[in-house]
């Protein structure tokens, strides 16, 4: 089956803002990402919105994301984006910058706000994942986006965009390698290098 996937907002930066403090108290309090929080093959420029609790928002979001596709798959019903890597990309843009598209692999134990949506699998592998971000990242696909993106890097904008979805090929085995690769930059990223068998670690 091919993969799906769909554009999805975390958090609000306005309504959940109660939940975030300035400062990291302990290891219980993730980052919680803006925009500015990642670049291009960079999951991490530590600038962020703020921490949050995540034993008071883990429960929040878990309950949150039970009431839509996970509710519906057993199999995928422990499986919080939080607690994975996953793609997200920056809502704001600006047609004046070198990329219009800024998207990024990013770390577990993150909670991203509507400044930095993600992209939520109904279906799909790390393969896919691989893929997609490999195909965003690239400057053709940003050349396109650019045709389009004023702004605002809008839902309804990002769900038009035409992504191929044969992937099996010589050379989008070696997109997803590269991909993979050039995402694993930490051992935050371990996992998801060696389910795609690529090596992880900085790249000089």
């Amino acid at each position: 089956q091919y993969w799906s996937a769909y554009p999805y907002r975390e958090l609000d930066s306005t309504l959940d803002k109660k939940y975030f403090v300035s400062k990291k108290k302990d290891n219980s309090y993730w980052p919680v990402y803006k925009g500015n929080s990642f670049n291009i093959w960079d999951p991490d420029t530590e600038v962020y919105y703020g921490y949050a609790n995540s034993n008071i928002l883990g429960p929040i979001l878990k309950k949150k994301y039970s009431k839509i596709f996970l509710d519906k798959d057993k199999k995928n019903r422990r499986i919080l984006p939080f607690l994975n890597n996953r793609l997200a990309f920056r809502k704001v843009s600006n047609r004046t910058d070198t990329r219009t598209l800024i998207i990024s692999l990013i770390p577990p134990k993150v909670f991203l706000t509507d400044a930095a949506p993600f992209l939520l699998f109904s279906r799909g592998n790390n393969e896919d994942l691989a893929y997609i971000l490999g195909l965003f990242s690239s400057i053709v696909f940003d050349w396109y986006v650019r045709r389009f993106v004023e702004v605002n890097i809008n839902h309804f904008i990002f769900k038009s965009f035409p992504i191929p979805k044969k992937r099996y090929t010589k050379i989008s085995k070696r997109l997803i390698s590269l991909s993979g690769r050039l995402s694993s930059v930490d051992k935050r990223f371990k996992i998801w290098a060696n389910s795609l068998k690529v090596k992880c670690g900085e790249i000089t």
